[in-house]
C-alpha cells in the first residue's frame, strides 16, 4: 500500500510539473474613476491559486509596501489595504524596501498599467484580487468619529480564471467589486455588509482588467 501511495504521489507531481504554461506575463490595467485624483489612492493587486492560496503580488503602491506614510503610527496603516496585508503576510509596521521593489510604484495620476512575470498553468483556477483605498474619504456612514483617518473602507475587487488548455480561449478578465476591507485593519476578511454604505469609495476606479500575454 505504501509503495502504491508513493508511486501515485510521484506520478501526480510529474503531471503537475508538466502542465502546459498558459502565459508568462500578466498585465494589470486600472481605469481611473471620477474621484481618482481627489487623493492618491493606495492600490494592491495580487493572485491566489484556488488550491494553495496566495501566490504573488502583481502591483502595490510604495507607501503601502514600504510604510511610506507621513505621520503614521508605529503600527503603520493596516487599515489602508487590510486584505492585501493579510493575504501577503506583510507587516504594515515594518519597512521593507526589497520584497516588493520589482512590482511597486507611486500612484499614477491617470490610472494604472503594470506588467508582471507570472506563469499560469493550464487546468488550474486562479483568483485575481485588487484592493483600493483613499484616506480621509468620509461620508455619512463613515465619519471622522467612527473611522479614523480611513473614512470609507478599502474596496476589494476580484475575478476568477480557470486556465484553459487552449491558449487562444482567454485574453483578459474583468474584476468586479466583491466587498470591503476591515475599517480598522484588524483582520483580512472581505466584508459585503458595508457595500451599500459606500459612496465616493466606489468611484475611485472605473474598471479593472487583467490580461494575459500568450
Amino acid at each position: 500500500m505504501k509503495k502504491f501511495t508513493i508511486k501515485f504521489t510521484v506520478l501526480f507531481l510529474l503531471l503537475a510539473a508538466c502542465s502546459p504554461t498558459f502565459c508568462e506575463k500578466v498585465k494589470v490595467y486600472i481605469e481611473p474613476g471620477e474621484v481618482w485624483n481627489k487623493r492618491a489612492p493606495q492600490i494592491a493587486v495580487w493572485v491566489h491559486n484556488e488550491q494553495s492560496g496566495y501566490e504573488k503580488t502583481l502591483y502595490v503602491t510604495k507607501s503601502a509596501s514600504e510604510k511610506g506614510w507621513k505621520f503614521s503610527p508605529k503600527n503603520g496603516r493596516p487599515d489602508s489595504l487590510p486584505v492585501w496585508y493579510a493575504a501577503s503576510r506583510t507587516d504594515p509596521s515594518k519597512t521593507d524596501r526589497t520584497r516588493f521593489d520589482a512590482v511597486s510604484g507611486a500612484t499614477p495620476k491617470k490610472g494604472l498599467t503594470a506588467e508582471c512575470d507570472f506563469e499560469l498553468k493550464a487546468g488550474r483556477t486562479y483568483i485575481f484580487y485588487a484592493e483600493v483605498n483613499q484616506s480621509f474619504d468620509y461620508n455619512e456612514s463613515f465619519t471622522k468619529k467612527n473611522s479614523g483617518v480611513n473614512g470609507q473602507p478599502s474596496c476589494v475587487y476580484s475575478g476568477t480564471l480557470t486556465v484553459p488548455q487552449e491558449k487562444d480561449k482567454v485574453s483578459e478578465i474583468k474584476l468586479q467589486l466583491c466587498g470591503t476591507g476591515s475599517l480598522d485593519g484588524t483582520d483580512g476578511d472581505i466584508n459585503k455588509s458595508d457595500l451599500p454604505k459606500l459612496t465616493t469609495a466606489g468611484k475611485i476606479v472605473k474598471n479593472i482588467y487583467i490580461s494575459f500575454d500568450k
